[in-house]
C-alpha cells in the first residue's frame, strides 16, 4: 500500500487546533475581545441579508398576530380558540427562527446564506 493512501485514511492534521481533553482542563487562550473582533468580522458583507432574514420573520410573525386577533374578537371568551392560535403559531414562527438562527450558523463557517433561507425550516 502507497503512503498517499495511508494518508487519505489516516486522522487529519491537528496542527494549531486544541483537543478536548486540553479543553475540559481549561489548556486553552480565551479572550472576550477577539471573540467580539472576530463576531464582527463575520458580520461584514452579510448585514442587509440578516437584515432583509429578520424582516421576513417579523413580518411574517405579525401577520399571524394580526390573523390570531381576527378570531380573537368574533369569539373573544373563546379559551380553546385562543390556545389553538398560540400552538398554530408557535408551530409556524418556531421554524422561521430556526431558519434565522441556521443563516447566522452558517455565516460564522463562511457558507453561502442568503435571507430567503429562513423560509427552508418551514
Amino acid at each position: 500500500m502507497s503512503s498517499t493512501n495511508e494518508n487519505q485514511t489516516s486522522e487529519p492534521a491537528m496542527e494549531g487546533w486544541g483537543s478536548v481533553e486540553k479543553g475540559l482542563s481549561g489548556n486553552y487562550p480565551l479572550s472576550i475581545g477577539s471573540v467580539l473582533s472576530e463576531a464582527w468580522e463575520k458580520t461584514g458583507g452579510a448585514k442587509w441579508t440578516i437584515h432583509l432574514a429578520m424582516a421576513i420573520y417579523f413580518g411574517i410573525a405579525i401577520l399571524l398576530v394580526i390573523a390570531a386577533a381576527i378570531p380573537a374578537l368574533i369569539v373573544p371568551e373563546g379559551i380553546l380558540l385562543e390556545i389553538f392560535l398560540q400552538l398554530a403559531m408557535i408551530a409556524v414562527t418556531t421554524p422561521l427562527w430556526a431558519g434565522v438562527y441556521m443563516i447566522g450558523l452558517r455565516r460564522s463557517v463562511n457558507a453561502p446564506i442568503r435571507a430567503g433561507q429562513v423560509l427552508d425550516y418551514l
